[in-house]
Order: structure tokens, then sequence, then C-alpha cells
């Protein structure tokens, strides 16, 4: 029988003793190829409840990561430079949140210290005054556009939230720029973390994990604009029975490339574990189905990857879904789902990267292109890694980026005279000024037209031969794809 998961406490982590170094690593990890980004993280709490500490700036190639490290929150930048950091906060870090302001580029940092004193919430380096005796599980989100936009101008507004552990209130801000809006109460029962939420347009979704009996409910609020923030809170009707239990939320909710909100929800038996990503008025998606034999120790984590609609928003369960993969923790094993495939489908069978150490805690952010090959995705990720027991084997935070092969663009090719009407079937999209077309050297172009994502047309000199083939590439900020056909 599952133990209660209803305690704030479960989420507090464990401590890391000095000196637990992994042994018999050294082949293992030359050919994992991971790097190191601290030595000193003391602790797993930062990464067991719905705070984000790694973030990746699309626009600027930048992969912003937040560790806190001997009681120290420490900024850590990753680019094609190499590695630099930054001491945000010295001493007395207990609990910190990370979010990417995607028009300035700015990582914008809030964190929870904790001394003999008492604890103290703060946002951007200044501390904030609140009438909590014990805040907790801070978190920030920011109204801006969605995976695989540009945003061209300043965040309209956005919302910090807590948790007071003494009284077991919630509590919000709203802000635009820096300026903190007053303190406001969140009425709801008694939940197990804090309060986590996400942006579309004008809407926002509110996401807790409230305490019926000795279960956790996921419940979530909707307003339609920021007026009505998190006034009704409805529980998610999971079809699950005992001994199915629902796990404390491990990850945020987030949008996809259309703005429609997801909510990973993780539950487990003594058996299995199913990572679930609720598409909010559309479905309950079972995405990640793995055994397991630490249910407790279950996670599930959104996230988006910037693809456009192709055969629908939901693809045909293959290839062609709208961008969203699954993350589950089980047994310490990191597995993910099929972006391609994404949203009501999932592949029937999860990706495992076999190459991966047992992992005993982690983060991850958005999927992103990277550019070096096309029909990539990639996503970064940090890890702990765990023993046979699932514990941390050493204080060692490593980072490494995942890169997900794609389907190859199916494309067809049809010659009128001097003309070629290119159609992208699935799984990839045209895109004006940044797409280019590769033919026989002795055809000559004289122009291509991109008339959507879907179709193109070529023109050249002289009538075409059928039989002939001809390939694609679309290199933008977001996309990199490439395809061929035989003309005809």
């Amino acid at each position: 029988m599952l133990q209660p998961l209803v305690s704030d406490e479960l989420l507090d982590g464990i401590d890391i003793p000095v000196g637990v170094r992994a042994r018999n690593w050294r082949l293992e990890h030359e050919v994992h190829g991971s790097s190191v980004l601290s030595d000193r993280v003391g602790s797993t709490r930062n990464f067991l409840s719905t705070q984000v500490n790694l973030v990746r700036d699309e626009v600027r190639d930048t992969t912003w990561c937040s560790i806190i490290e001997g009681g120290s929150l420490v900024l850590v930048r990753i680019d094609e430079k190499g590695e630099s950091r930054r001491t945000i906060a010295e001493n007395d870090v207990w609990r910190s949140h990370l979010v990417l302001d995607k028009f300035t580029g700015e990582p914008i940092l809030c964190w929870i210290t904790a001394n003999p004193d008492g604890r103290a919430l703060w946002f951007q380096g200044e501390l904030v005054p609140t009438a909590t005796h014990h805040p907790d599980f801070p978190f920030v989100a920011l109204n801006q556009v969605p995976i695989g936009h540009v945003q061209s101008s300043p965040p309209s507004f956005g919302i910090l939230t807590y948790k007071c552990r003494d009284s077991g209130r919630l509590h919000y801000r709203m802000f635009e720029g820096r300026d903190l809006g007053p303190e406001v109460e969140v009425g709801v029962q008694a939940t197990v973390g804090g309060l986590s939420c996400a942006m579309s347009e004008a809407a926002v979704i509110g996401r807790i994990d409230a305490v019926d009996g000795d279960r956790v409910v996921p419940m979530i609020s909707l307003a339609t604009d920021r007026q009505g923030v998190f006034e009704d809170f409805e529980a998610v009707e999971l079809p699950y029975t005992e001994p199915f239990r629902t796990m404390p939320a491990s990850g945020p909710p987030t949008t996809d490339f259309r703005g429609h909100f997801h909510v990973p929800i993780a539950v487990a038996d003594e058996n299995e574990a199913i990572a679930l990503d609720l598409v909010l008025d559309e479905a309950l998606v079972e995405a990640v189905t793995v055994p397991t034999n630490s249910p407790q120790s279950s996670r599930a984590v959104t996230q988006a990857f910037p693809k456009k609609d192709g055969l629908g928003r939901f693809g045909d369960g293959v290839s062609d879904g709208l961008g969203i993969i699954m993350v589950a923790l089980a047994d310490s094993l990191l597995y993910t789902s099929n972006s391609q495939a994404g949203g009501i489908h999932f592949p029937e069978k999860a990706h495992l990267n076999h190459e991966m150490p047992k992992v005993a805690a982690f983060s991850s952010t958005e999927c992103y292109t990277g550019g070096r090959q096309p029909n990539v995705v990639s996503m970064d990720y940090v890890y702990l890694e765990a023993d046979e027991e699932g514990l941390p084997l050493s204080r060692e935070l490593h980072f490494e980026t995942w890169d997900m092969p794609l389907p190859v663009p199916q494309v067809t090719a049809i010659a009128e005279g001097s003309d070629i009407t290119v159609t992208i079937e699935k799984d990839a999209n045209f895109e004006a000024g940044r797409t280019t077309f590769e033919l026989d050297p002795a055809v000559q172009v004289r122009g291509v037209e991109v008339v959507d994502d879907r179709h193109a047309r070529v023109r050249t000199v002289g009538d075409v031969r059928p039989g002939q083939r001809i390939g694609f590439e679309v290199r933008s900020r977001f996309y990199h794809h490439h395809g061929d056909a035989v003309i005809t």
C-alpha cells in the first residue's frame, strides 16, 4: 500500500552528505559525455516541486540554470562560448524558481532564504514584504508568447505566488515590470506544495494539489483575464481508483505553440507509473506508462516544442502533432515521449535514453532546434546521479543536451512544364525567406514562391524532367527541416 502523500515535507528533499561521490562510473560517464555544473548541490529539494531551475532562450541560443550550492544561489549561463557563473544570493537559500523574460533575455529569479531567525521571500534581489511567517514554494509566470514565437514587447504582466508553511495559505501578487502589487490570499483548502500557473494571451491557469484525507487531488483554476485569477478551483477527474494515487506535482502547466494549456499529472500504484498530459477542455492523455518499484518517486513534466499545425492539432499518433512531449521519471530512469506525435496521441512505447545513468533528480528545458543537424529536437537537462536505491550518488549536478530524432519530412513534387509544385505532406513546414531548394546543377532556378506552410512553387528555366530529385531545407530561428522527393 502506498503511504499517504499529503505533506509538504515530501517536497523538502533529502540532504546529500559531503564527500559522497560516484564510484566505478568513470567509463560510463566518459561515454555519456555530460559536463558538471556544480559539485556542491547539498539537497534534492529544488527538483521535487513545480519550481523550475533550467530555461532555454531560443532567440539568443542560451540556456540558464539556477543552482543552490553551499546555501548560495548561483546562476549559470551556457552558450556557444561555454559556461559563466554569477552568485545571486549568498547563504541560507532554501528554494528558488527561475523564469525567462523572452523580450529582454533576462532570467528572473525568486527565492526563499531560511535561517534560525525565520524565512524570507526575495524577488529579483529585493526582499518582498509579506504577512506570511514561513514563506515557501515561490513561483513566477509571465504573460508572454508561447514557444516558437518571438516576444516583440515586454510581458504585459506577471504573477508571483508562494505559500505560508505555518498556516498553509496560498498567496499571489500581480506585477508589471518590477512593481509588485498587493498580497492576495487564495481561498482554497489544504494543499501539498504551492500554486503554479501559466498564461496564454489574457487567460491564466492555476494548478494546486489539494488534500482530501490521505490523497492528493489535482485542481485547476482558469480565468479569462487577470481580474479573476485563482477564484474558482475545480478537481480534475481522473479515471483511476485504488490502488492508484496521484503524486504531488513536479512540473507547472505549460502552453503549446498555439497557446493551448497542458498540465502534467503523475499517477502510480505499486507496480506502474503513468505520466498524463491534461489538455485543458480537450483530453486526458496517457503519455508514458512504465513499470515501477518506487511509485512515490514518480514524476511527470510537460514540455513544448515549436511545432506548427500539420495534419491537425493532435497529429495521428505517429507524427505531425503539435509538439508536446512528456518527460517521466520512474525507478530512477528518465523517459520521454515522441514530441512530433504529441497532443492527444503519443507513441505506443516510450523512448528511453539507455546511455543515461540512473537519475535521483532532474530538471529540463522546453525543446528547441539547436540547428546542428536537421530533423532533430533537443532538450537540455540537469540531473543528480542515483545509486541502486535511487539515492544521490554525489553532489555533482550534471548538464547535458538530449537530442531526439524527428521523422524525416514526407514530401511530394509535381512538375508542370517549367514549374515544380512541392508539397510537404507531413512533419515540416516551409517558411518564406528561410527555405532553400536543391536540384540537379544543370537545372537553372529562376524563382521560388512559398505559398503557405505546406506548399511551395519552384520556377525553372526550361521544362523539368520527371524522375529527378528535389530537396528542400528550412533553417529558421525555431526550425531546421530537410527532406526530398522524386519529381513526378
